[in-house]
């Protein structure tokens, strides 16, 4: 009975520590998979980060070409608006010229009519 009693507290203890060591894996299985879990939520949140990161600066250049663009768009008006000031001053200038040409030949062949009938004047006169 002494033989029975030394072989089963044996195997109770062999039981006992066959527990022991699943439960220690076990609870090492678990700490792996939560490491290795929040190994991968880690991961999740840098590449969620490194893609709001890069949504921003994608933004950021986005924006700047439109302002870049929009200043060009402003540049490219300006110069028109100035052209066609320019031209329009042009006209204007040139009109008047052409309208002081007018009058300085409407006054000379007006001063010339004048001239020729105060001859006409002149020579009925002499005769």
């Amino acid at each position: 009975m002494d033989n029975t009693r030394a072989e089963d507290a044996k195997a109770k203890k062999d039981a006992l520590r066959k527990q022991m060591i699943e439960d220690m894996n076990k609870s090492r299985d678990d700490q792996i998979r939560e490491k290795s879990r929040r190994a991968e939520e880690m991961k999740q949140d840098i590449a969620r980060e490194a893609k709001n990161e890069r949504m921003i600066l994608e933004k950021l250049q986005h924006n700047e070409k439109l302002e870049k663009a929009k200043k060009k768009q402003q540049t490219v008006e300006n110069m028109l608006f100035n052209k066609k000031t320019m031209e329009s001053k042009l006209e204007q200038e040139t009109f008047q010229k052409q309208k002081q040409f007018q009058m300085n030949l409407d006054e000379r062949e007006h001063e010339d009519r004048i001239d020729r009938e105060a001859g006409r004047v002149k020579s009925q006169f002499q005769n």
